[in-house]
């Protein structure tokens, strides 16, 4: 899983229209604040790579940030996958920056 920005955004590796956001780890605080913390990458392939080579060192964007904070019900998620739950906050999140018509499901 992962979401593809088809807009293009500035990292501190350079400019890129292929931008590639996925979630590397997520956590509870309190009952109610999930966090998910997100890896973003030039592209698809950078991903690929950074998966034979770790630690590779990740693209960053001030825009985007590195995790995403919500506040939700955990009853709410007893019978969802996680990192589905995940994505789709990431995505709004990732949304509200460039433009829903600019995020794409990997």
């Amino acid at each position: 899983m992962a979401l593809k920005i088809n807009t293009p955004i500035g990292t501190n590796k350079g400019i890129t229209s292929e931008a590639y956001v996925r979630i590397s780890n997520y956590s509870f605080y309190k009952p109610e604040i999930a966090v998910f913390q997100m890896q973003l990458f030039l592209n698809e392939e950078e991903s690929k790579n950074s998966q034979i080579s770790f630690p590779f060192p990740n693209s960053t964007n001030l825009e985007i940030g590195n995790e995403v904070r919500i506040s939700v019900d955990l009853a709410s998620l007893k019978d969802q996958d996680i990192f589905v739950f995940g994505y789709g906050e990431v995505k709004k999140h990732l949304a509200t920056l460039f433009g829903e018509e600019n995020i794409e499901d990997c």
